[in-house]
């Protein structure tokens, strides 16, 4: 079973992400911010991580940190 960390800092978001994902069949764990997704990356050997581009907007270069090639970015809610 593949495993995803979810980078989100909106609960709601991050709630709804994993619901999706989990009934699909991953396993997933939620960072609220760019600081624990780095922290759960190093110990914890995720197939791919998805983040919210606004917290790397608060704190440039928390992706590089992450590890290349298992990182998907979705730029958050769209306002209509």
């Amino acid at each position: 079973m593949s495993s995803v960390l979810i980078a989100e800092g909106e609960p709601r978001i991050a709630s709804f992400v994993k619901k999706g994902l989990e009934s699909s069949g991953f396993t997933t764990l939620v960072a609220i911010d760019g600081d624990e997704a780095i922290a759960l990356s190093r110990r914890i050997p995720f197939d791919t991580i998805v983040v919210d581009a606004a917290l790397v907007d608060d704190r440039p270069g928390q992706c590089q940190r992450l590890r290349p090639g298992q990182l998907l970015m979705h730029p958050g809610p769209v306002n209509r």
